[in-house]
């Protein structure tokens, strides 16, 4: 190719300021992470009084055969019937009768047994588990999952910065192009373009805005050719 670069503006003179962001972490979901270590240890035991989170075991009597079971596993408040229902669980002890209105049908629960989840703290050991080098104990474990998510927020707002500082780069550089080099670019995604094409059973020359639609966002083969030209 006999194109060149005459000269290239530095990147790093390129103002960014105007995309600075402030680091704004979701604590709920930075603490969700934090409980998911300690699932394998949670315990189960009986309980008296049903609470939201529960299991209630229950004996469900209704008209509609989809409901009628005799020893059912109810997570109260999680929607297996009908989270706002199932609300009318919350107190109910063992030997409780309740009416629920569950997907249009009336269904009788009569309340088995109530099962109560033991959710321990996090521990060093429970982190420990995890085998992630260079992470054995809670604080370590919390700041990776802070660096993991302002990795993530980094990918995703750097982004737009990329492309402003290569667009101020391209426009305050002196490139000399060659009119067969930028010829050559256009052919070649032109050709990559037919030959994908065919693949469909197409011919990119006729195809039609319909043929277009979906694919590139163009209306037909001559504006793709100016779309690339610009491009190129």
């Amino acid at each position: 190719m006999r194109s060149k670069v005459l000269s290239m503006f530095p990147f790093e003179r390129v103002d960014i300021t105007p995309y600075r962001r402030h680091v704004t972490l979701d604590e709920a979901k930075l603490q969700k992470e934090m409980d998911r270590v300690v699932y394998p240890y949670i315990t189960w035991e009986d309980g008296e009084e049903a609470a939201a989170g529960d299991v209630v075991s229950c004996r469900m009597e209704s008209d509609d055969p989809r409901f009628q079971r005799e020893n059912a596993q109810i997570t109260v408040g999680a929607g297996l019937l009908n989270k706002v229902e199932e609300q009318k669980l919350v107190g109910a002890r063992a030997g409780t009768v309740q009416a629920l209105s569950c997907r249009g049908s009336e269904v009788t629960v009569t309340v088995l047994n109530i099962r109560k989840r033991r959710m321990p703290p996090l521990e060093d050991r429970m982190v420990e588990a995890l085998g992630l080098e260079g992470v054995h104990t809670v604080e370590q474990y919390l700041a990776y999952l802070v660096k993991q998510a302002v990795d993530e927020q980094f990918a995703h707002d750097s982004y737009e910065v990329i492309q402003a500082v290569l667009q101020e780069v391209r426009r305050r550089s002196e490139v000399l192009i060659d009119e067969a080099d930028w010829q050559q670019t256009v052919d070649w995604d032109l050709n990559r373009l037919a030959a994908i094409s065919r693949l469909d059973g197409m011919d990119l020359k006729t195809m039609t805005a319909q043929d277009f639609e979906g694919r590139i966002p163009v209306k037909s083969y001559y504006e793709l050719v100016a779309m690339l030209q610009r491009d190129a």
